[in-house]
């Protein structure tokens, strides 16, 4: 049985790329004696998401660490942990951890997949994170990207040949799947997802809000998750007066019972890689009003039969068509009823037989 190693700078956070390491992790421990190694530990507390108890967890630093700190006391730990462990192959999950896993396996015998969870375009990353993806473009034997129009643009800014770069969608937990509660289509509260980041664009949620939620007040728009923009965020809303609308329920470890209470689902994204709240919502039969940011968005919803695409920063725009879906319960209705179309492309069993292909493909180089 083949030996593999994902490798995450911070298990202890709550986020898109944390949950589906953890899905992934705990699906390929089938076929695979399965490692995950976490560099630092920002919250000093246990993984966010669980693991199968098959999976090999390893810590390295038990605090949170600058770059400094962690290039100088994470790549030896790490590389002796991939040779003692005889690891075939080490997956960086998300770009920043591109840089550690490149430097830990250098002189091993181990492959090594950089694994995008972002996207080339992505202007949040800042120069570390770039650096990151060109080191992936130079050394990795493989980029996984999360959706093809990724894999298109790696290809030609770094002139890559097809075997380099690949591309990969994230899957849903099949526990979404299973006993799947029907669409309420007489709900009337939105619901977003997702880490206060920047990239988020939650400020420009709080626009939205004030123009959609002031001419229906029976609704309201919940926001779960937490980070650095939530007190900016808390503030505006108390500007606006939306304090009874627009309410943040911070951070749930277990989403499944949240998702059938709500009416529509609304990302305002200024970048994403494959946002995993829109595979959720797609897994719940949820509408989704969405800007149409690099990338993903464009590979999960289909525009005018499943949800809507807008312009990124378009606020005018998805006012209007979160009025269209918050007026007419025939139209969530319908949305909702065409969500099931495409869930094949995201099911796990999909999904991990072509990671089962990537890995396999990587360790007969």
């Amino acid at each position: 049985m083949k030996s593999i190693c994902l490798v995450k700078d911070d298990l202890s956070i709550f986020g898109g790329r944390e949950k589906i390491l953890s899905v992934m992790a705990n699906a390929l421990c089938e076929d695979y004696c399965v490692h995950v190694v976490g560099l630092w530990n920002s919250l000093r507390t246990p993984p966010y998401f669980p693991f199968d108890e098959r999976v090999h967890c390893f810590q390295i630093l038990d605090h949170n660490a600058r770059v400094r700190e962690a290039l100088t006391k994470t790549i030896s730990p790490l590389h002796r942990y991939l040779k003692e462990q005889k690891i075939d192959v080490a997956l960086s999950v998300g770009v920043n951890t591109n840089a550690y896993l490149l430097a830990a396996a250098a002189g091993t015998k181990v492959k090594t997949i950089c694994c995008e969870h972002s996207n080339l375009q992505n202007s949040y990353y800042g120069w570390f994170g770039h650096l990151n993806q060109w080191l992936s473009a130079r050394f990795a034997d493989k980029i996984v990207t999360l959706t093809k129009q990724d894999q298109a643009a790696y290809r030609k800014k770094f002139h890559l040949g097809e075997e380099r770069v690949d591309y990969n969608y994230n899957c849903i937990d099949p526990a979404w799947l299973k006993g799947k509660k029907p669409y309420d289509a007489t709900s009337k509260k939105l619901l977003s997802v997702g880490r206060f980041d920047p990239v988020k664009g939650y400020p420009l949620l709080v626009d939205v809000a004030k123009r959609v939620l002031t001419d229906h007040p029976d609704w309201q728009w919940h926001i779960y998750g937490d980070g650095e923009e939530f007190s900016t965020v808390q503030e505006k809303i108390r500007a606006q007066g939306l304090e009874k609308q627009l309410l943040l329920k911070g951070a749930v470890k277990s989403m499944e019972e949240i998702y059938p209470q709500y009416a529509a689902v609304v990302l305002t994204s200024y970048h994403e890689g494959l946002p995993m709240v829109l595979l959720e919502a797609k897994a719940n039969g949820l509408p989704i009003v969405s800007f149409d940011c690099a990338t993903g968005p464009r590979e999960i919803v289909r525009d005018g039969v499943d949800g809507y695409l807008v312009p990124v920063g378009d606020v005018e725009g998805m006012s209007k068509r979160l009025a269209q879906l918050m007026e007419s319960i025939s139209l969530r209705r319908a949305f909702s009823e065409k969500c099931e179309e495409s869930l094949y492309l995201f099911q796990r069993e999909k999904v991990m037989e072509k990671w089962s292909i990537i890995i396999d493909s990587v360790c007969a180089q």
